[in-house]
């Protein structure tokens, strides 16, 4: 188990800092991941943009628009049936944050990973 803080709404201590400073999409990149990477793996979303998945280079580097997709919360791995990989991840949403301007915006209370490579939601399920 773990916990994700908000590194782009959050706080007055997120305030003072950049725009995703300490997020996990900036360890990524620090690391050599692509933002196609990011999101295929289901760690990272890309709000701003529509639903279009370009193989742009330049935009795959570019990780501005990127955000961590589990920003405050409390984050439990999900693993496969051998127990030993994590295949993926659920979240519980733990603060009364609100993440855009909209006052009438409330976050998912759970969510779980995208459907990915080696995660399929309807298998996890029977397989638990």
């Amino acid at each position: 188990m773990g916990y994700a803080p908000d590194c782009y709404f959050g706080d007055e201590a997120t305030a003072k800092k950049k725009w995703g400073e300490g997020s996990l999409v900036e360890y990524l990149a620090g690391l050599g991941f692509s933002s196609s990477d990011m999101i295929e793996a289901g760690v990272a979303v890309r709000p701003n943009s529509k639903a279009t998945h370009s193989k742009d280079e330049e935009e795959d580097e570019d990780h501005s628009e990127l955000m961590d997709r589990f920003r405050s919360r409390l984050v439990v791995p999900i693993v496969d049936k051998s127990g030993k990989n994590v295949i993926g991840f659920g979240g519980r949403h733990l603060e009364n944050v609100r993440e855009s301007n909209d006052s009438s915006f409330t976050p998912a209370k759970y969510i779980n990973s995208p459907e990915s490579p080696v995660f399929t939601k309807k298998a996890s399920r029977s397989s638990l």
